[in-house]
């Protein structure tokens, strides 16, 4: 009788641990869900910011200066659509291109993911699309905006680091034939000029 008071008494606490394991478990993914909940309308509402910001900054004649352009797609506050005009004076002048970037509930923490959609012949831009650039690396500040970053962008079309490539036939055509590149760079623009400036598309 002892024998069987203590099997039960066994299972009685077995079954009080496993329940308790289960309270436990249910409480932890209660606070992981708020806490990612905190963050998505931390990341939310700085992002509100940074559109406020960058409309405030584009609106009139200031954004033909800028030459930049930026907004949510399909009000999806996390992914947007955004366009980088080719800086004056420079082989990319008169071109547009084509980008998209993609939020996280971590950002502004955590950089954004960018990429190109229209095609470019960059030796710190992938073949793919994607940026090689510090700024969304290493050298990214919680400070930076949406403007900075697409500014920063900008500035990379004509300040290249061929030492850095993600394009390596890029990086090689640009130190050893300049010349070619530069050709490679001006059919690009003139490509970019047939693509739809809908919002649909950009």
């Amino acid at each position: 009788m002892n024998s069987i008071n203590r099997v039960a008494r066994t299972n009685t606490d077995t079954a009080e641990r496993t329940e308790e394991v289960e309270r436990n478990r249910q409480e932890d993914e209660k606070k992981v869900k708020k806490v990612e909940t905190s963050d998505a309308n931390t990341a939310k509402k700085r992002l509100m910011q940074d559109l406020k910001s960058l409309r405030a900054s584009t609106s009139g004649d200031a954004g033909d200066t800028l030459g930049i352009y930026a907004a949510p797609k399909d009000d999806d506050i996390f992914v947007w659509k955004a366009v980088v005009y080719g800086p004056e004076n420079t082989v990319w002048e008169g071109g547009f291109f084509k980008l998209e970037l993609h939020f996280s509930a971590e950002y502004p923490v955590v950089p954004p993911r960018v990429k190109f959609l229209t095609k470019v012949f960059h030796p710190n831009v992938y073949v793919d699309g994607n940026i090689c650039l510090d700024t969304l690396k290493s050298n990214w500040s919680p400070t930076l905006n949406v403007e900075m970053l697409l500014l920063s962008i900008r500035s990379l079309l004509c300040d290249p680091n061929p030492l850095s490539a993600a394009n390596g036939e890029a990086a090689q055509t640009l130190t050893t034939n300049p010349q070619a590149y530069e050709q490679k760079v001006k059919e690009l623009v003139a490509a970019s000029l047939e693509q739809s400036i809908s919002d649909d598309d950009a």
